[in-house]
């Protein structure tokens, strides 16, 4: 971690966009300072950022003339924060699965149907051309309290069925649930000590710090959006203040919790005004503190095991404040989650393109596919979804209550005060976006492109 406590230097060798070198002396500096800094782990950021595809295959069933292709289990996830633009990102991913689904079945193998020697060879082929895609999705969320945790306790086989077969993943949860789902897996992740002296992510018994059902986890690509925490807390507050918050000030709320009077908030509603970017990254949780919001860890430990998941758990990390940036680097890594697919170079881009890939598609390299397909066929756009509502029934009469969109000095130094862990894992995240905006024009042996 000496790197948040000493964050890279970039200075002059960027230029206004941390993508754009200032020249080519510049470029070796950065270079050189780069890799000496932060050797193996921007490699292996340089590495995990590249191109993801979706690797497809055969399903069981096949509609007469239709043959049924099915991506793959466990190839893509993303864990929701609320009030980060979560519901928005969700929203894009599921626009992105059925934009694929679609654009697969008209173009799948231009070519494929002519040049056949016999009628059998012709109709196999046709029947291939004609292949409808499936990417079976899912979403676990712990706002839906009692479907949440009749899945996780077991009780409900369905769910646990739908997260088994699922290409993609929603997680509105922490990130220790997708250790449990055997969703996880992580790149070098550190261990740490609980006040026993025992190891906190080894297996010995009761003192087992990671809920994680398996020790055999292979990291699957996934993304996340991150928030600055007063902003986030201040949306939460304005987005549940009727039904979490029951109208009162905020800061009213934190005396309550300041002085234990808490027994009248229920469920996920105090938890989220306190830490909770934190708590959702943590690894390191057993299976009482993921459900009772509970933690043995120290501050400074749960700081660190959160830096540690922004750092080594994702992809790509987004930075809501940086949206469009950030919409970049996730289109760059999942060109499937591109706004306008026609600004791919091509549809091998979509379908077989990248370093992480499966052969999937052949086209007819002189085909015009941008021309056959229409905007609203297209493109996929990040919504703004799930804003605050427009009556908070706070008000006389149960209507509207007007708050302001930013809170007073005096309120945001509170919630600054109870969000104080957050602060410096979003201040670590910033760092860390930086990073990633320059692996992403890093060329192995050459530097930057």
């Amino acid at each position: 971690y000496e790197y948040y406590k000493s964050p890279p230097v970039i200075g002059d060798a960027v230029s206004g966009n941390s993508n754009q070198l200032s020249s080519s002396s510049s470029s070796l500096s950065l270079s050189t300072s780069l890799e000496e800094k932060h050797g193996e782990f921007f490699k292996n950021l340089v590495e995990r950022m590249k191109p993801h595809v979706f690797e497809l295959e055969e399903g069981e069933g096949q509609e007469e003339g239709q043959a049924q292709i099915e991506a793959r289990p466990r190839q893509f996830y993303h864990l929701h924060h609320m009030k980060t633009g979560g519901t928005s990102l969700s929203n894009l991913i599921s626009c992105a699965t059925r934009r694929y689904e679609t654009i697969y079945q008209r173009f799948h193998g231009q070519e494929q149907g002519h040049g056949h020697k016999n009628n059998n060879d012709k109709a196999q082929a046709n029947t291939q051309a004609n292949a409808k895609a499936h990417i079976p999705s899912f979403r676990l969320s712990e706002c839906s309290k009692h479907g949440y945790e009749r899945c996780v306790m077991q009780k409900q086989e369905s769910c646990r069925n739908s997260i088994e077969s699922a290409a993609v993943m929603t997680y509105c949860a922490p990130l220790a649930i997708t250790d449990y789902f055997n969703w996880g897996g992580t790149h070098g992740r550190n261990t740490y000590t609980n006040s026993a002296g025992t190891n906190s992510a080894g297996t010995n018994g009761s003192n087992t710090r990671s809920i994680s059902s398996s020790s055999s986890s292979s990291w699957i690509p996934s993304v996340t959006m991150l928030r600055d925490p007063v902003n986030r807390v201040w949306s939460m507050y304005r987005f549940q203040m009727k039904y979490c918050y029951q109208c009162k000030p905020l800061l009213q709320i934190y005396d309550d919790i300041d002085n234990g009077n808490t027994d009248q908030y229920s469920g996920i509603c105090l938890p989220q005004i306190t830490n909770h970017l934190t708590r959702n990254l943590l690894t390191n949780l057993t299976f009482d503190e993921l459900n009772n919001y509970t933690s043995t860890m120290t501050d400074e430990q749960k700081v660190n095991d959160a830096i540690h998941s922004v750092r080594n758990r994702f992809t790509v990390v987004g930075i809501l404040e940086r949206l469009e940036e950030s919409l970049d680097l996730f289109s760059y890594s999942f060109p499937w989650l591109s706004e306008d697919i026609r600004d791919l170079s091509s549809l091998e881009d979509l379908f077989n393109g990248g370093d992480h890939h499966h052969d999937t598609m052949n086209m007819n390299s002189d085909f015009d596919w941008k021309s056959a397909i229409d905007e609203t066929e297209s493109t996929c756009t990040f919504p703004h979804s799930n804003s605050s509502p427009r009556n908070n029934g706070c008000g006389e009469g149960r209507t509207h209550l007007d708050v302001p969109s930013q809170p007073d000095e005096e309120t945001r130094r509170v919630i600054e005060q109870h969000n104080m862990l957050d602060k410096k894992v979003y201040e670590a995240a910033l760092d860390h976006f930086e990073l990633q905006k320059l692996a992403v024009n890093w060329v192995e042996g050459e530097g930057f492109e």
